[in-house]
């Protein structure tokens, strides 16, 4: 994992050594049909708290970007 601070954002960078997954197929957590089956969660959390979310075309590498506010 790298982590970089600047003023403007917090970015992480996590990279998995395995094969990967195609993000675009992968089930979505809050479809009805979905609610009782495991998996696509930690990513529904990850995105409903970081400003920013992106994969490589691999799929295993994760970029998370939380926007730095400035408090008054």
């Amino acid at each position: 994992m790298v982590a970089t601070f600047s003023d403007q954002e917090v970015r992480f960078v996590i990279i998995d050594k395995g094969l990967g997954y195609c993000v675009d197929q992968l089930r979505d957590p809050t479809d009805e049909s979905n609610m009782d089956r495991m998996g696509s969660r930690g990513l529904l959390l990850i995105r409903s708290f970081m400003d920013h979310v992106t994969h490589n075309s691999t799929g295993n590498s994760i970029t998370l970007i939380k926007s730095v506010v400035p408090l008054d």
